[in-house]
């Protein structure tokens, strides 16, 4: 085997786990190690064990550093998303159930439309968009964030629902600010200031405040058509996201529809990409009505395009299937369906390894609790409060 041409072995190496390639085919003799500290087969490594379907070029220092990262369980934490699409719409229009809020734990989630179902919502990469979350709005909300975080009369009544100092301002924190500064101001200025710098304080607080109600986001200047109220895209920067050299690599999927919801959502899907696949195109669409395990099969059995999946997982309160991986630009992930009313949360480990930039959840149906909270609309939305993706992410 040591007589084998450089590009045999580096084929051979690159279906090997990092493992093996490491611990045993590094060590056989120089020929074999000169092989493995080639920054264009380490790249092909990289790229094959994970999964990315963008061209890639990696310094030897920097595959080793993705697949040791990628490889250990202690490493993997939540990955932050911004939201911005979604073809429900938003529940009477209130900014406060925009979509970017099913994509952070900490806000309140979203809801949809009424009349809505097969429901597709998209989140990017956060760290992607630099001229999103550097614009003057987010620098006045890690103030307030600060602000309410460091006062106690603030925290009393955020209670768990208080951010950790690296979190930006979560929905919670914004209207508790809101409230303290409308019916008790006061409570927010250092009294052991002098009357001066007291009323500069005052004043900058207003400032704030104002700030905020102002800069509310206008969903009307989303839609992609003036007269469709649900398909609303907010405009990001997709070249960064779709060419730049950021991805996430997915280990483990979350999903939340914890809250006093009316139409908390009972079935969905989780899908990644790294190239944006617009919400409202035919590539969602083949998907849509999957309410069973069932229907999933059936779908796989007419449609080639449609990756397999991997066997029922039945829970007591909650069942899903897994989808191997596929090649194609729109990459199911998951399918999930809550059995019991009373499960909230989802927390499901993937089989494959996916990565991407952008996250997608498409929500199927809800559970209709419209009467037990008195809230009887003419017809359903959906709701839900959190998908998000736990992982790694890489620079390459």
């Amino acid at each position: 085997m040591e007589y084998f041409p450089y590009e045999i072995l580096g084929e051979i190496m690159i279906f090997l786990g990092p493992k093996e390639v490491f611990l045993n085919f590094c060590l056989i003799n120089k020929y074999f190690n000169s092989v493995t500290n080639s920054p264009y087969h380490l790249s092909r490594l990289v790229s094959n064990k994970l999964h990315i379907t963008r061209p890639i070029s990696l310094s030897p220092f920097q595959a080793i550093k993705i697949l040791k990262a990628t490889s250990s369980q202690s490493k993997i934490n939540s990955i932050k998303f911004i939201g911005f699409g979604t073809t429900g719409g938003v529940d009477d229009d209130n900014p406060n159930y925009w979509v970017d809020s099913l994509f952070s734990k900490k806000s309140r989630g979203y809801c949809s439309r009424e009349n809505t179902s097969n429901v597709n919502c998209a989140g990017v990469l956060s760290s992607t968009q630099t001229e999103i979350l550097s614009d003057g709005r987010a620098e006045i909300k890690n103030e307030v964030a600060r602000i309410v975080r460091n006062n106690k009369y603030a925290r009393q009544l955020l209670g768990l629902r208080r951010g950790r100092r690296s979190d930006s301002l979560n929905y919670f924190e914004e209207m508790v600010f809101r409230h303290i500064f409308i019916n008790n101001p006061e409570v927010l200025v250092h009294r052991n200031s002098n009357q001066q710098l007291m009323y500069e304080h005052m004043h900058h607080l207003r400032d704030l405040h104002d700030t905020l109600v102002c800069t509310e986001l206008k969903l009307a200047n989303f839609r992609k058509s003036q007269d469709d109220l649900y398909t609303l895209v907010r405009q990001i920067n997709f070249q960064a996201a779709d060419r730049g050299n950021k991805l996430f690599v997915a280990k483990m999927i979350e999903i939340s529809r914890s809250g006093h919801f009316t139409c908390p959502v009972a079935a969905f899907m989780v899908f990644v990409s790294d190239a944006y696949v617009d919400i409202d195109s035919y590539e969602f669409s083949i998907y849509n009505d999957l309410k069973s395990s069932d229907d999933i099969d059936n779908l796989i059995s007419i449609d080639g395009r449609v990756p397999e999946a991997y066997s029922l997982v039945k829970e007591k309160l909650h069942e899903y299937r897994l989808f191997k991986w596929t090649n194609n630009p729109l990459k199911p992930i998951l399918w999930g369906r809550f059995i019991k009313r009373g499960r909230k949360n989802m927390e499901v480990k993937l089989c494959d390894a996916f990565s991407g930039v952008y996250l997608y959840m498409k929500l199927f149906y809800p559970l209709n609790l419209m009467r037990e909270f008195g809230d009887m609309g003419s017809h359903t939305n959906i709701d839900a409060r959190y998908v998000g993706i736990k992982g790694v992410e890489i620079t390459i």
